[in-house]
């Protein structure tokens, strides 16, 4: 069903512009890291914190961002009247260019749930190594992770 009056969809505002860029960035970046740290690095403590931490952060914040820029233009089109607002998108699945979109947007975020599923797990995992406690959160702890380090169990 095409639109008779051309509004503009919803995601068509700088605000989820902003968001929009920080789930593309933070996914892309989230990638890179996540190769880069399961090819070439051995256990640096602050590029696990960046990699399972900092950038997951950025793509839910901007994944937020990108549906409050909707929900702000909504409340803006109806507080200018009922004919700037725009109505519900339809799905009509019989068609082969809806098919296909659908399809499509389904495909990515399958894939950012998985991205960001790994990462969190690697989070995870690293939050309970010996580099994070021993190296990175707990420097209080600096005499018993040289101990550890020396013991026999390292």
């Amino acid at each position: 069903m095409k639109r008779s009056d051309h509004t503009p969809p919803l995601f068509r505002n700088l605000t989820s512009y902003v968001g929009a860029l920080l789930v593309l960035g933070g996914t892309v970046l989230l990638i890179a890291a996540l190769i880069s740290q399961m090819l070439f690095f051995r256990s640096n403590p602050y590029a696990g914190i960046v990699t399972f931490m900092v950038l997951p952060l950025f793509v839910g914040f901007g994944g937020v961002i990108f549906l409050w820029g909707m929900r702000r233009e909504s409340v803006r089109r109806r507080r200018l009247g009922s004919d700037a607002v725009a109505a519900y998108p339809s799905l009509d699945l019989n068609v082969p260019r809806q098919r296909r979109r659908f399809a499509w947007a389904m495909v990515a975020g399958l894939f950012l749930v998985v991205v960001i599923g790994v990462a969190g797990y690697h989070g995870f995992l690293f939050t309970e190594s010996v580099t994070f406690c021993g190296q990175l959160c707990h420097s209080v702890m600096q005499p018993e992770h040289t101990a550890y380090l020396a013991s026999p169990h390292a």
